[in-house]
């Protein structure tokens, strides 16, 4: 059993004048954006298959890291494109995530070209710093939208 699903990340909020990316498992770096002060959203597929070991979701792909068990993606930024200063850890699964996205939101979602699963984040804090490392989920989790 294998789904391709889309996945949106969104940075709430992000302070003007840097630059946000995604980088694969190759080094290359995608959807560079300027920040104007207005959300980034990064747009990407995901192979979800099972867990070998606990039948769970593996969430699986060019973008995605960690283990089979505790899966997250990392949105970087930097003051010049590409040159990376930090870097936000978005977890997907594992015990970082509060709740967990089941086998029925995979194929309801899958199911429905117009439907993704979104995970927003707030991009700064109060006091202006970038999020980096683990960053918490706006609301917490990741939930289905429409495309």
């Amino acid at each position: 059993m294998e789904y391709m699903l889309k996945l949106r990340i969104v940075a709430v909020n992000p302070p003007v004048g840097f630059w946000f990316w995604l980088k694969d498992d190759k080094g290359n770096n995608f959807s560079i954006t300027e920040s104007k002060g207005e959300d980034i959203t990064f747009d990407f597929d995901v192979i979800v298959k099972e867990n070998k070991k606990n039948s769970s979701p593996n969430f699986a792909g060019s973008f995605a890291s960690g283990t089979a068990n505790e899966r997250f993606f990392y949105v970087n930024y930097g003051k010049i494109a590409s040159q990376m200063e930090g870097r936000a850890k978005i977890w997907i699964s594992g015990k970082h995530i509060k709740s967990s996205i089941d086998w029925k939101i995979i194929k309801e979602t899958a199911s429905d070209p117009g439907k993704l699963l979104m995970a927003k984040y707030k991009a700064s804090g109060k006091d202006g710093k970038l999020a980096s490392a683990t960053v918490e989920l706006i609301d917490g989790v990741w939930f289905i939208a429409r495309n």
